[in-house]
């Protein structure tokens, strides 16, 4: 891994470039069934193996009829045609219509040899079991769906790249694919860690703290798009991690633990990482606050590369770390849109103070005092959930600067 990179705080810019030069993930082609393929992006062109429909059907409930023996018929003069079967849709036709005959047809059923229009039901009387008033006069083709008007045996009805939507998807059931090569999206597993984190519902001790990271950090990922695992808490304990992490990491394009990235006694997780297989650690340690001790590294595995992220365990910080340089970069990698983010004008509630040499991104509240905003920024750390909790955003102080003045004009980050 290198001891030159061990926690070794770079500033942000040095951050994005190495993230933007290394830090990718490289899709690859799968075969999914259609009902999973919503929103996914196409890798082949499809084109149609059939017609569709593939045979000619009746658009209405009626008679299939000759169109030539109805040219003479209105209400008033009513013309008289055997009736010489009936056929429901999904059947397979067994008459052929002669002259001066039909056959009683329902929606959708396919239109019987020798028959070439429709006439509705509500433009005839019938007489008896064989016999049928045609009240007006039909043209050739009145009320046939004909083979291929939907689609034609070999039309390109979905092209490579184009993200599915539920239309595409009915096409392509239309045409009777089951299966369809897509580009696959990023499979992330989710680790919490920590001696001190229990799950959420167990009795609370003391010492023990509840697990955030695994709720917030999981449902943040699922926004992206991407398919996320909560594998559990792993212990501060080398070989149970090390072991829990060797067990899964084949099935993941992406693993992200959170706590236990810093260089305390207690985290061990950076000393893992190399033991992983050939690694590349690019970051450990970032001029920002919150979420200094962030790692990140790519792990070349079996001809694939997979992506390592240690994320902090301060909920603030680690949510703040997502909201920086993976949620872009992950919905991305999914092939959904990246929301610009929103920006308003505000004026400073109070003197906030911050480190020189981090850049510190401060969580605020909006108020609205005749028609004048005002940021009122945060009171509790990164260590506490409620830092995000009912804020609507945040600013960002320059790590040269040491505190930021009342009533200063600030742009405001909002969050949603």
């Amino acid at each position: 891994m290198g001891n030159k990179k061990y926690y070794q705080a770079l500033r942000i810019e040095k951050v994005e470039e190495l993230l933007n030069e290394y830090f990718i993930f490289e899709p690859k082609i799968i075969d999914i069934n259609i009902i999973n393929a919503d929103s996914r992006i196409l890798a082949e062109d499809i084109g149609s193996p059939i017609n569709v429909p593939h045979f000619n059907r009746s658009m209405r409930d009626g008679f299939a009829v000759k169109a030539e023996d109805t040219f003479e018929a209105d209400e008033e003069n009513p013309i008289v045609l055997k009736v010489v079967g009936s056929i429901q849709a999904g059947e397979k036709p067994q008459i052929e219509v002669q002259n001066n005959e039909c056959v009683q047809i329902a929606t959708g059923a396919p239109i019987p040899p020798g028959a070439n229009a429709v006439v509705m039901v509500e433009y005839s009387n019938m007489l008896d079991d064989n016999k049928v008033e045609i009240y007006r006069s039909a043209v050739p083709g009145q009320y046939i769906i004909k083979i291929g008007n939907d689609i034609k045996k070999g039309t390109i009805i979905l092209k490579k790249g184009q993200k599915l939507n539920p239309r595409d998807i009915g096409a392509l059931a239309a045409i009777g694919r089951k299966t369809v090569k897509i580009y696959s999206i990023p499979k992330i597993a989710l680790f919490s860690t920590g001696n001190e984190i229990i799950k959420s519902g167990e009795p609370l001790v003391p010492g023990k703290i509840y697990d955030i990271n695994s709720y917030t950090i999981y449902l943040s990922l699922k926004r992206t798009g991407a398919r996320v695992k909560f594998i559990g808490i792993l212990p501060d304990n080398i070989h149970i991690a090390k072991n829990s992490i060797q067990d899964i990491i084949d099935l993941y394009d992406i693993i992200i633990l959170s706590g236990g990235t810093s260089k305390g006694v207690g985290d061990v997780f950076p000393s893992i990482i190399p033991d992983l297989g050939e690694i590349e650690l690019l970051i450990h340690g970032i001029r920002i606050k919150p979420g200094k001790p962030t790692l990140f590294a790519v792990l070349k595995r079996g001809g694939s590369r997979k992506l390592i992220i240690l994320l902090p365990g301060y909920p603030t910080s680690a949510l703040t770390i997502f909201n920086i340089f993976l949620k872009e970069r992950i919905s991305v990698w999914c092939n959904n849109p990246v929301i610009k983010k929103q920006t308003i004008t505000a004026k400073l509630a109070e003197r906030v103070y911050s480190e020189l040499g981090r850049r510190e991104f401060k969580t605020v509240k909006i108020i609205d005092k005749n028609g004048i905003k005002y940021a009122t920024p945060t009171k509790t750390g990164s260590d506490a959930i409620t830092t995000l909790v009912g804020m609507d955003g945040y600013f960002e102080i320059p790590e040269q600067v040491q505190f930021v003045e009342e009533n200063e004009e600030i742009k405001v980050i909002l969050f949603d």
